[in-house]
């Protein structure tokens, strides 16, 4: 069990910000990119990164219509893990996947609110994670949908050997709940970067999932 915390920023000084805010909290930290295509927003750029000295095992989640396009980046920048999203590539999944298997990182597909689960049966068994969006991609601090519980329990039960994330609302009001439903990684933006204290939040959701 992991709490993930992710960093959505437009420019590069916010994200060093808040890098140095968790560098001694988190075993891995996600970094949001946005092509301003995929989803509305636009985020720093992937290339950008590389202009920071990232102690933090890193992850990139990539809110992007064409993920193949960063992967030699990412690999450049040592991520552990890649995460792209189902809905932007689904006519070519396949083709996508296996251009990520030239690269080490590990392999993950997101999975946006209004996909169907019955759709990623013949897909997700190749993939070493999941992230389940609890709520709809492309900015910080919406609501978390309250369906997104089931989605993990029915997701892990189909394949219980995936890493299921979460990630979008996840707060104390939830996360024991999607613990119990099967998710192990837990990505959290706002409920942990606007608190008055960063490190007795992430000390309280380590409780709640330990």
């Amino acid at each position: 069990m992991r709490i993930i915390p992710a960093i959505l920023e437009k420019n590069l000084k916010e994200v060093k910000n808040k890098l140095d805010l968790i560098k001694d909290l988190a075993s891995l930290v996600q970094i949001d990119i946005m092509d301003g295509q995929f989803v509305a927003g636009k985020s720093v750029d992937l290339a950008d990164l590389k202009a920071l000295e990232i102690k933090t095992p890193l992850e990139i989640h990539l809110m992007v219509n064409n993920p193949e396009d960063y992967f030699e980046t990412c690999q450049s920048l040592g991520v552990r893990r890649v995460f792209w999203h189902y809905s932007a590539v689904k006519d070519r999944e396949t083709e996508v996947f296996n251009k990520a298997g030239f690269f080490s990182f590990q392999k993950g597909l997101a999975i946006n609110p209004e996909v169907e689960l019955d759709s990623l049966n013949g897909s997700l068994e190749k993939y070493d994670a999941a992230l389940v969006m609890g709520v709809r991609p492309g900015s910080q601090g919406q609501a978390f949908l309250p369906e997104t519980a089931s989605r993990v329990k029915l997701l892990k039960s189909n394949f219980p050997k995936l890493t299921l994330g979460v990630d979008g609302g996840v707060s104390q009001l939830n996360i024991v709940d999607l613990k119990a439903a099967g998710a192990e990684d837990f990505m959290i933006g706002s409920a942990l970067f606007k608190t008055t204290s960063l490190k007795e939040e992430f000390n309280i959701l380590i409780k709640l999932i330990s």
